[in-house]
């Protein structure tokens, strides 16, 4: 088996992953609003964002399961991102700007954030300003590593 048909495979893993992801989101959003509704009436508005964030990240999957599926189909395009993907100038900027690990760190803090949400408002909202200026400070230093490499 050659390097593309490994990294076929690999999409493929992928979008099983991104999948699941879809699922787990989707029972979150239906708990959401036929559970957290009505079992805390008073944070109706933190039962939304929870369920805005779910749907929101269904959206987000579907985007990337799209992007996959595609590239899946499709061996030009396969081979395009292969070649992104291996590309070592890339790998360099992705391991100095945190591209790998910051998205999961802050994909932890709302999380935490999002049940924190029930017991203060003003937690929720300090961890949630602290997961986006994560994935901000890292995008700029991805920015500043491409220019500077």
């Amino acid at each position: 088996m050659n390097k593309l048909e490994k990294y076929k495979k690999e999409i493929g893993f992928r979008i099983s992953i991104l999948l699941l992801l879809c699922i787990l989101a989707l029972l979150a959003v239906v708990i959401g609003n036929f559970y957290l509704k009505y079992t805390f009436p008073l944070k109706e508005d933190m039962t939304d964002y929870v369920v805005g964030f779910f749907i929101g990240l269904e959206l987000v999957s579907v985007f990337y399961m799209s992007i996959f599926m595609k590239a899946y189909r499709n061996r030009d395009i396969l081979e395009k991102m292969y070649t992104k993907e291996t590309d070592e100038r890339e790998i360099v900027i992705k391991m100095k700007s945190g591209e790998n690990i910051i998205p999961i760190f802050s994909m932890v803090i709302v999380i935490v954030s999002l049940i924190v949400a029930y017991v203060s408002y003003e937690a929720f909202l300090a961890l949630m300003i602290v997961a986006f200026a994560q994935i901000i400070f890292s995008k700029l230093l991805k920015v500043y590593w491409s220019k500077k490499i």
